[in-house]
This record gives C-alpha cells, sequence and structure tokens, in this order.
C-alpha cells in the first residue's frame, strides 16, 4: 500500500501545532504549573499528529481503491 503525502496538509498540521503551542502553554503554565503544562502541552501535539495520521491512513485507502477501479 503506498502512502499518499500532500505537503500542505503536513504544512497545516505544523502551523496548528505551533497555534496550539503559543495558546495553550500560557493559560495552562498559570493554571497547572509548568511541568503539568508541558506534559499536557505534548500531549496535545501528539493527539494532533495521531489525528493527522489517521486522516492520512483513510484517504490513502481511499485513494487506492478509486485508483484500482479505474485500473
Amino acid at each position: 500500500m503506498s502512502k499518499y503525502v500532500n505537503k500542505t496538509w503536513i504544512s497545516i498540521t505544523i502551523i496548528l501545532c505551533v497555534v496550539f503551542v503559543v495558546l495553550f502553554f500560557p493559560v495552562a503554565a498559570e493554571r497547572v504549573g509548568t511541568l503539568k503544562s508541558i506534559l499536557f502541552t505534548l500531549i496535545g501535539i501528539a493527539v494532533i499528529w495521531i489525528v493527522y495520521y489517521l486522516r492520512a491512513s483513510i484517504f490513502s485507502k481511499i485513494c487506492s481503491k478509486n485508483d484500482k477501479t479505474r485500473a
């Protein structure tokens, strides 16, 4: 199974991670402290990338099925 990689979606995911860190970390640091906010921020980033991977896997499967039906 070949994976379809779209640089646009990777860029959007990276931008989303940066925006998440910039907005979430300061708020979390005030409420729960620095160490917990770092942990929560890393968990948030991991969730963003897991969702990206799942979306890419689903679209890759759909595209490979479409390619097989065209052939």
